[in-house]
């Protein structure tokens, strides 16, 4: 969070939360939540993609944690990659 903050993400725009399962559960419950990322086993993922679903809210998992991601502009170039190309490693 504190990257993206110096990199120019106005405060508020992206919020980093730790902790258990009941800070999870408050989380997901919450309808004002919209979108929910999650790194962990497939229990747990199964779990908050069911709270998840009853509210509609968006979810993205890993699973195993065998796929991380940094997302850095190319060699030589300014631009990150188009959403369109970040999406379909997002989203296969």
């Amino acid at each position: 969070a504190k990257l993206c903050t110096k990199a120019g993400l106005p405060p508020g725009v992206l919020n980093v939360l730790l902790g258990g399962k009941e800070v999870g559960e408050c989380l997901i419950s919450d309808t004002r939540i919209v979108k929910v990322d999650f790194t962990g086993g497939p229990s747990a993922g199964k779990e908050i993609g069911r709270q998840a679903g009853a509210n509609l809210c968006y979810v993205t998992q890993e699973l195993g944690g065998k796929a991380p991601m940094i997302v850095m502009p190319p060699p030589g170039g300014t631009q990150l990659y188009t959403a369109e190309k970040l999406n379909e490693y997002l989203d296969p």
